[in-house]
Parts: structure tokens; sequence; C-alpha cells
């Protein structure tokens, strides 16, 4: 057994986990709207304890998703972005700055 290697990826999942119980939970949910138009809008439930949020997109054929943008608030445009060709999560941030793990917008249910 590599006891090195073992001591860092210990280290690493101890550092993750404190990370994660520093931040604020996730919004419960994100809904998206837009379609037949060129923005897409995202609106989110507010998250106990946090002071931003954080928007992520990736094109609907990537497996990462990029940084779009930080803001305060729970609902914003993203102009240009098209609601059919990209997947939208979005995080919460506390004061300092730890992150939520990122919750998936999807499409409001059908009535």
């Amino acid at each position: 057994m590599d006891f090195d290697y073992l001591a860092k990826v210990t280290m690493l999942n101890v550092l993750t986990a404190t990370a994660l119980a520093d931040a604020p939970p996730a919004p419960a949910s994100a809904t998206l709207g837009g379609a037949v138009t060129s923005n897409t809008t995202v609106t989110w439930d507010a998250s106990p304890g946090a002071q931003r949020y954080r928007v992520y997109q990736r094109r609907a054929d990537a497996q990462d998703w990029s940084f779009f943008l930080e803001l305060q608030g729970t609902e914003t445009v993203l102009e240009g972005l098209i609601v059919d060709d990209h997947f939208v999560g979005v995080s919460a941030l506390s004061a300092k700055g730890a992150e939520s793990t990122i919750t998936f917008a999807g499409l409001p249910p059908r009535r």
C-alpha cells in the first residue's frame, strides 16, 4: 500500500468536506425560461445564509460547467444563451466565499 498517496487523498477529502460544511445549502430548485427567444431566464430558490450566487452554464454537448456570472438576488437573464443548446446550474456562496454544490436548472413542469 502506498501510504504517502493515501495520506494525500485523505487530506483532499478532508479539505473538500470542510469547504462543503462551510458553504450554505445549494438552492432547493432552479427553473429556466426563454423558449423561442435567444435569451434564457433563470430563477432559483433563495438559500439560507447565501450572500451571493454563481450561475454556471455548459453547452448541451459538453461535460464540464463553465463559470458564467456571480450575482445577488434570485433571478437573472442570460442574454444570447439559447435554452435549447445549454444546461444551466446555480450555486450559493457564503460571505467567506465557500461554495455549495450546483443545482441543475430545468424547465418548469407542464400544467
